[in-house]
């Protein structure tokens, strides 16, 4: 029970290493449910430590996936990955790095309204809401070329 990894990713590795999938299979299979949920909560409060500066929507999408690459089940990574106690991340402060990086990615290439459209697409595709990025932009200073 010391492994953070699920069936799948068990299941690879040793069919890898020559063991007969059927083998492994029947093994895995005898592992209770319970278990491997239990695992699964365990790497994602370990996973949700290491996501910085993200909204809490792609915080869960990231633990979802991390889930999913360490050989969980996708129906369970996603229940997990929803369950999981978030601590309380200022969205705000969150949005604002955000949109720091933005800027600093698009502002040599683009200015005024297409670097406000690349920083609003940009904060969108991080999990975002539009009227919390919306709000947040119209109260910053752009210079219209």
């Amino acid at each position: 029970h010391g492994s953070m990894q699920g069936k799948g990713k068990i299941l690879r590795s040793l069919v890898e290493k020559g063991i007969p999938y059927e083998d492994v299979k029947q093994a895995l299979d005898a592992i209770n449910d319970d278990d491997e949920s239990q695992k699964a909560v365990d790497l994602a409060e370990k996973l949700k430590q290491s996501v910085k500066d993200k909204s809490q929507f792609m915080t869960r999408q990231t633990i979802m996936r991390k889930l999913i690459a360490n050989g969980f089940d996708s129906n369970l990574a996603r229940s997990v990955s929803e369950k999981v106690k978030l601590p309380d991340v200022d969205e705000k402060e969150a949005l604002d790095k955000t949109i720091q990086k933005a800027m600093r990615m698009y502002g040599k290439k683009y200015k005024g309204y297409q670097l406000k459209n690349k920083v609003m697409v940009y904060c969108m595709n991080k999990g975002f809401s539009s009227n919390d990025i919306i709000t947040y932009l119209n109260e910053m200073e752009w210079k219209d070329e």
